[in-house]
C-alpha cells in the first residue's frame, strides 16, 4: 500500500472565465489500495490561504519545499515558497516574489532544484528564480518577453506563455506559447538565465500550453489548448531540437464551440499519455508507438464533472485524480497495470474551484 498527500491549488477570484470560490490550497489524503482520496482534515480539505489563486504548484526535487504561482491579472502575479511539515503535510510560508508580469500560470523546477522558472500567461512573459539552500525565492535574475501573435484574434492578440518544462537532461527547458503558436527552446545557463537555443510551430490556432517529455527522451509532446489536439515530437536532447511527428484529436467527435484542452501526462512506461478536455469534459488516452513516438487515440473516459483542468498520475502509477473547475469536484481513477485503461472509482469529493494537482508520499 503507498500513501501519498495531495495538495490542490484552486481559484479564490472571480474571472470571466471562473467563479472562483477556493480559499487557497486544499490537502487529501490517498490510498492508492483503494483509490480513496480524503480531506487531511475530515472536513473541507482546507490547508492554506497562500494568496490569490495558487492555481498551479510544484514539488522541489528533494521533496522539502512547495511553490505556488498566484494567477494575478491586476498587477504582477506571485510566486511563493512553502516548506513542508512531513508528519503532516502542513505548509510554512517561506517568501514570496514578483513574478514580473501578470496572469502567473505556471511554474517547474530544475531537476537540481537550483532555480524556478515562471510563466505568466498575460503578459507572454517567462521569469527565472534562484532557489537557495533554505528553499526560499531569491528575485528572478531575468524575464523573458515573447512577441508576435497568430489567427485567433481572440485569443492569440499577442503572447501568451503557457508553460516551461525541463527536460531529462536537465539542460534545456522547452516554453509553450498559446498566443503564438510556438514552443521555444532555451538552453539553461549556470546563473539561472536563458539563452533562446530554438523552436518549432504548431498548426496556426492550435495554442500550445503543457508539454511533457517522453520517459526515454527521445520524443515529447504538447497539448494544444483552442483546437483541441496533441502534437507529437522526436527531440534531439543533445541539441535541444524538436521536430513535429504528427497531431492527433483528442476528442471522440468533431470540435465544437467551447471545447478546450488542459494538461497532458505520460505514463512512466512511455505507452501511453493522457490529456484532458474542458467542454467535452473527458480524459482522452492515446498509445504510443515506441519506435516512432507518434500518437493514436485509444478512448475517452468522462470526468463526472465540468471543465476539469490538470489532473495526475500518483508516482506508484495506479491512480489519476482529475480536478474539476466548473463542478467544484475532484475525481479518482484506477489505472490497469497493462493496459493502462481508466476505471471511474469515486466523483464526489468536494474541492471548490480545484486546479492543479500536486503528489507528495506520506511516509507516516
Amino acid at each position: 500500500m503507498s500513501k501519498y498527500f495531495v495538495y490542490i491549488g484552486t481559484y479564490t477570484e472571480k474571472f470571466p472565465w471562473v467563479d472562483g470560490k477556493g480559499k487557497g490550497i486544499y490537502l487529501f489524503h490517498l490510498d492508492t489500495s483503494t483509490g480513496h482520496l480524503t480531506p487531511h482534515d475530515g472536513a473541507t480539505g482546507f490547508l492554506s490561504e497562500a494568496g490569490k489563486s495558487p492555481t498551479y504548484l510544484c514539488l522541489h526535487p528533494s521533496k522539502k519545499y512547495l511553490y505556488t504561482i498566484n494567477e494575478i491579472y491586476d498587477g504582477n502575479a506571485k510566486v511563493s515558497a512553502f516548506s513542508i511539515d512531513h508528519s503532516n503535510g502542513h505548509l510554512k510560508l517561506l517568501n514570496e516574489q514578483s513574478t514580473h508580469g501578470t496572469g502567473g500560470c505556471h511554474s517547474e523546477i530544475d531537476k537540481e532544484g537550483k532555480f524556478l522558472f515562471a510563466s505568466n500567461y498575460g503578459s507572454g512573459s517567462l521569469a527565472s528564480f534562484p532557489i537557495h539552500s533554505d528553499g526560499s525565492l531569491g528575485e528572478a535574475v531575468a524575464v523573458y518577453k515573447h512577441s508576435g501573435s497568430s489567427v485567433n484574434k481572440e485569443r492569440q492578440e499577442g503572447p501568451h506563455t503557457h508553460g516551461a518544462f525541463v527536460d531529462h537532461q536537465n539542460k534545456y527547458v522547452s516554453v509553450a506559447d498559446l498566443g503564438i503558436d510556438r514552443v521555444i527552446v532555451y538552453q539553461i545557463q549556470s546563473d539561472g538565465k536563458l539563452q533562446e537555443n530554438a523552436s518549432v510551430n504548431t498548426t496556426p490556432g492550435a495554442g500550445p500550453r503543457h508539454f511533457v517529455f517522453h520517459p526515454s527522451g527521445k520524443y515529447a509532446y504538447v497539448v494544444n489548448e483552442l483546437d483541441c489536439t496533441v502534437t507529437a515530437f522526436s527531440y534531439d536532447a543533445a541539441n535541444g531540437k524538436l521536430n513535429t511527428l504528427n497531431t492527433v484529436s483528442t476528442l471522440p467527435c468533431a470540435f465544437q464551440s467551447g471545447f478546450s484542452c488542459a494538461a497532458i501526462r505520460v505514463s512512466s512506461d512511455g505507452k501511453t499519455l493522457w490529456a484532458s478536455n474542458r467542454g467535452h469534459n473527458s480524459i482522452a488516452s492515446f498509445s504510443v508507438n515506441e519506435s516512432s513516438g507518434s500518437l493514436e487515440l485509444k478512448g475517452v473516459i468522462s470526468t463526472e464533472g465540468k471543465t476539469p483542468r490538470d489532473f495526475d498520475v500518483d508516482p506508484s502509477g495506479k491512480i489519476i485524480v482529475a480536478a474539476n473547475q466548473d463542478t467544484s469536484n475532484l475525481v479518482t481513477f484506477s489505472v490497469d497495470a497493462k493496459t493502462h485503461d481508466l476505471k471511474l472509482i469515486d466523483k464526489n469529493i468536494a474541492c471548490p474551484s480545484p486546479v492543479s494537482v500536486l503528489f507528495l508520499e506520506n511516509k507516516n
